[in-house]
């Protein structure tokens, strides 16, 4: 009886590790652009982790800075799930500094653990609690004021951009 040598077949391996990794990045990338209506794009901080005495910097470039469309920038910073509020909100929010002129035009905001708390406790700030913080940029303008009696005001808010930051 003669024996048949088999030709081992081609297995293919799933792809495992930062080839996967790299592979969800590039579709997501794509399924998620920024260009699509609707889509608020996300933005990475500088550093994306750090410790309550951080510096964290949100740089929003130039096409997020230009669908503001001349309004003022404004970012909301919401401090994490389950922390208490009067200790771990920011009290102070941060002022836009642009750089760039035209299209080419870039805006900064720099959050400081310094603004963290409430700024008439007996206590020293203690700087940011731990968790995940979320941050909103967006564009707010009032659409209806009364300026004869000070009331009213309703807001047309505009988001333009996500973002978010750990504390350890």
């Amino acid at each position: 009886m003669k024996l048949s040598r088999r030709r081992p077949q081609k297995r293919t391996v799933p792809a495992t590790g930062w080839a996967a990794s790299a592979m969800v990045i590039a579709v997501t990338g794509v399924l998620a652009a920024p260009s699509s209506a609707g889509v608020v794009p996300f933005v990475t901080m500088s550093p994306s982790s750090g410790g309550p005495k951080t510096t964290f910097v949100l740089r929003l470039p130039a096409s997020v800075v230009r669908r503001a469309g001349g309004r003022d920038l404004n970012v909301d910073v919401v401090e994490p799930k389950g922390s208490p509020r009067n200790h771990c909100s920011v009290y102070e929010l941060a002022q836009p500094m642009f750089s760039g002129r035209g299209r080419t035009r870039t805006a900064r905001f720099v959050l400081r653990a310094k603004n963290v708390g409430r700024p008439e406790a007996t206590t020293p700030n203690s700087g940011w609690c731990r968790g995940t913080y979320t941050v909103k940029s967006y564009t707010e303008t009032i659409v209806d004021d009364n300026e004869e009696t000070g009331t009213g005001g309703s807001f047309d808010e505009r988001d333009l951009a996500r973002s978010s930051f750990r504390v350890r």
